[in-house]
């Protein structure tokens, strides 16, 4: 074919008919293994669509795997080693690195309890891929991290490793308690054996110390016997005066209660003959107005009296008797009746004033006689106990003289004592070591994360587009060799 010979390559009837420009020494380019560039690049401008529609492709392909995907959540859980004191310093009871292994070991182990209990019977996690641990350069604060999806046992799993793990660590901490222990019961056997030797050396003193003892003795009974008898005595009779002082005061004070009761049960009974008073008054008026209507009625009949009406004025005549009777009596009531009985309720209320002012005053009479009851009682009390305080000072003096007499026996057992401050001080370590032990605790329970760390539906998008455009750009090329060599591989086909 010759240079700048062109090409015609038809596809059918109804297709674009494709012109394809072969360059000089095309056919022979396995002889030429120089690339242009131009070429290349022209390539990609006429093959667009086919990397275009790789990409696509891909990257659909890869987005829609990426929402497959069932998302996964980190759960986490903070756990807190426990510490002993060594050398005035905390010290884990087991080194991070360790405790990390026996996470691991508990989680791989764990792994058999909890198959079958997941989603469709699945676990949907692998213990030994996705659990890790989080090991500081210096402390005792470690984070377990477990990716998983939600609805795993994730948390119930984590939960289970944190409770073996912190059984086995006290179990550690037991041990290491029961040795502590060991040690101050040890410490306490040789304090016994001292004391034992001081007891030996205290009874040859006894004799010395027998005469001072029985002073102190003396001294004792006497406060015992007389002054803090006499001062029980004096505080019974208090109570008992001052208790019968109370009961007369609430007496009275119940007494006034109830008369005041009794007061305001009269003023309500003069109020209810008030109001009798008036319900009478209108009844009077209610049958003056009866009374004028029969007056004019039977009026009325007389001048109009013939043989007829003569019963009816009869009649009128006995029933205006009758309402005059009633007007009468209620007029007496309202007059003479409820007027006495309303004095009588004030007498009666005047009475119960004049016992109610008698009350009060015989009331602040008990409690002046109280309050002179406590004077009484708080001057005797003080002269009984300032002769308590002197026999005090008495058996002071005699403490004072056992304490010179103790001297000489402490001069010789000072370097046993010593010892024994020794023994102490070793107990307090060993005490102050097993109080402030820190016992291994879970600080943050197991939560999922909020976001899923899995899939990454970004990163499947920018994997799919890059592959998707070298896939896009083979296949342009692929392309462009088809249809520049069609011919010829069919020709040798």
């Amino acid at each position: 074919m010759a240079s700048g010979e062109k090409r015609e390559d038809c596809r059918g009837e109804g297709r674009e008919r494709e012109v394809v420009y072969v360059q000089p020494g095309y056919m022979e380019e396995h002889q030429d293994d120089e690339i242009d560039l131009v070429d290349l690049f022209g390539v990609l401008i006429r093959r667009w669509p086919y990397i275009l529609l790789s990409v696509l492709i891909v990257t659909a392909a890869a987005v829609g795997y990426g929402f497959m995907q069932t998302p996964r959540y980190k759960a986490s859980t903070t756990i807190e080693v426990g510490q002993r004191v060594v050398d005035g310093e905390y010290v884990n009871i087991e080194s991070v690195s360790a405790v990390k292994s026996r996470i691991l070991s508990l989680a791989s182990s764990k792994s058999r309890d909890f198959e079958g209990k997941g989603r469709e019977g699945k676990l949907l996690f692998s213990p030994r891929k996705d659990v890790s641990v989080n090991v500081p350069e210096d402390g005792n604060i470690l984070q377990v991290f477990l990716t998983a999806p939600k609805d795993s046992t994730a948390k119930d799993f984590l939960n289970s490793v944190n409770k073996d793990l912190v059984a086995a660590h006290d179990r550690i901490i037991a041990l290491i308690k029961e040795g502590l222990r060991s040690s101050i019961e040890r410490e306490n056997m040789s304090i016994e054996r001292v004391n034992l030797k001081i007891e030996e050396i205290r009874r040859q003193f006894d004799i010395k110390k027998l005469n001072t003892e029985n002073r102190i003795q003396q001294i004792k009974n006497n406060i015992e016997k007389n002054l803090n008898n006499k001062i029980a005595q004096t505080k019974r009779e208090y109570k008992l005066d001052k208790l019968q002082l109370q009961n007369k005061i609430q007496k009275i004070n119940n007494q006034i209660d109830d008369l005041q009761n009794r007061k305001k049960s009269l003023h309500k009974k003069e109020e209810l003959l008030t109001q009798q008073k008036n319900a009478i008054q209108q009844q009077i008026v209610q049958k003056e107005k009866i009374k004028e209507s029969l007056n004019s009625a039977n009026f009325d009949a007389t001048r109009q009296a013939n043989t007829d009406s003569a019963i009816g004025l009869m009649l009128f005549s006995s029933e205006r008797w009758k309402i005059e009777q009633q007007i009468q009596n209620l007029r007496n009531q309202a007059v003479f009746d409820i007027p006495q009985q309303m004095i009588q309720v004030q007498n009666q209320v005047n009475e119960i004033e004049s016992k109610i002012k008698s009350q009060k005053a015989e009331l602040e009479e008990s409690k002046t006689n109280f309050k002179q009851l406590d004077e009484e009682f708080q001057s005797k009390l003080d002269r009984d106990q300032a002769k308590l305080e002197d026999e005090k000072a008495k058996l002071e003096e005699a403490k004072i003289n056992l304490k010179q007499l103790d001297s000489e026996l402490k001069s010789k057992i000072a370097d046993l004592k010593s010892k024994i401050k020794d023994h102490n001080l070793k107990i307090d370590t060993l005490q102050s070591r097993l109080k402030n032990m820190i016992v291994t605790s879970v600080i943050d329970k197991p939560e999922f994360s909020r976001n899923p760390v899995s899939p990454n539906r970004k990163m499947f998008f920018a994997l799919g587009f890059v592959l998707g455009i070298f896939l896009g750009i083979f296949a342009a090329f692929l392309r462009e060799f088809w249809v520049n060599n069609k011919s010829r591989l069919m020709g040798k086909a």
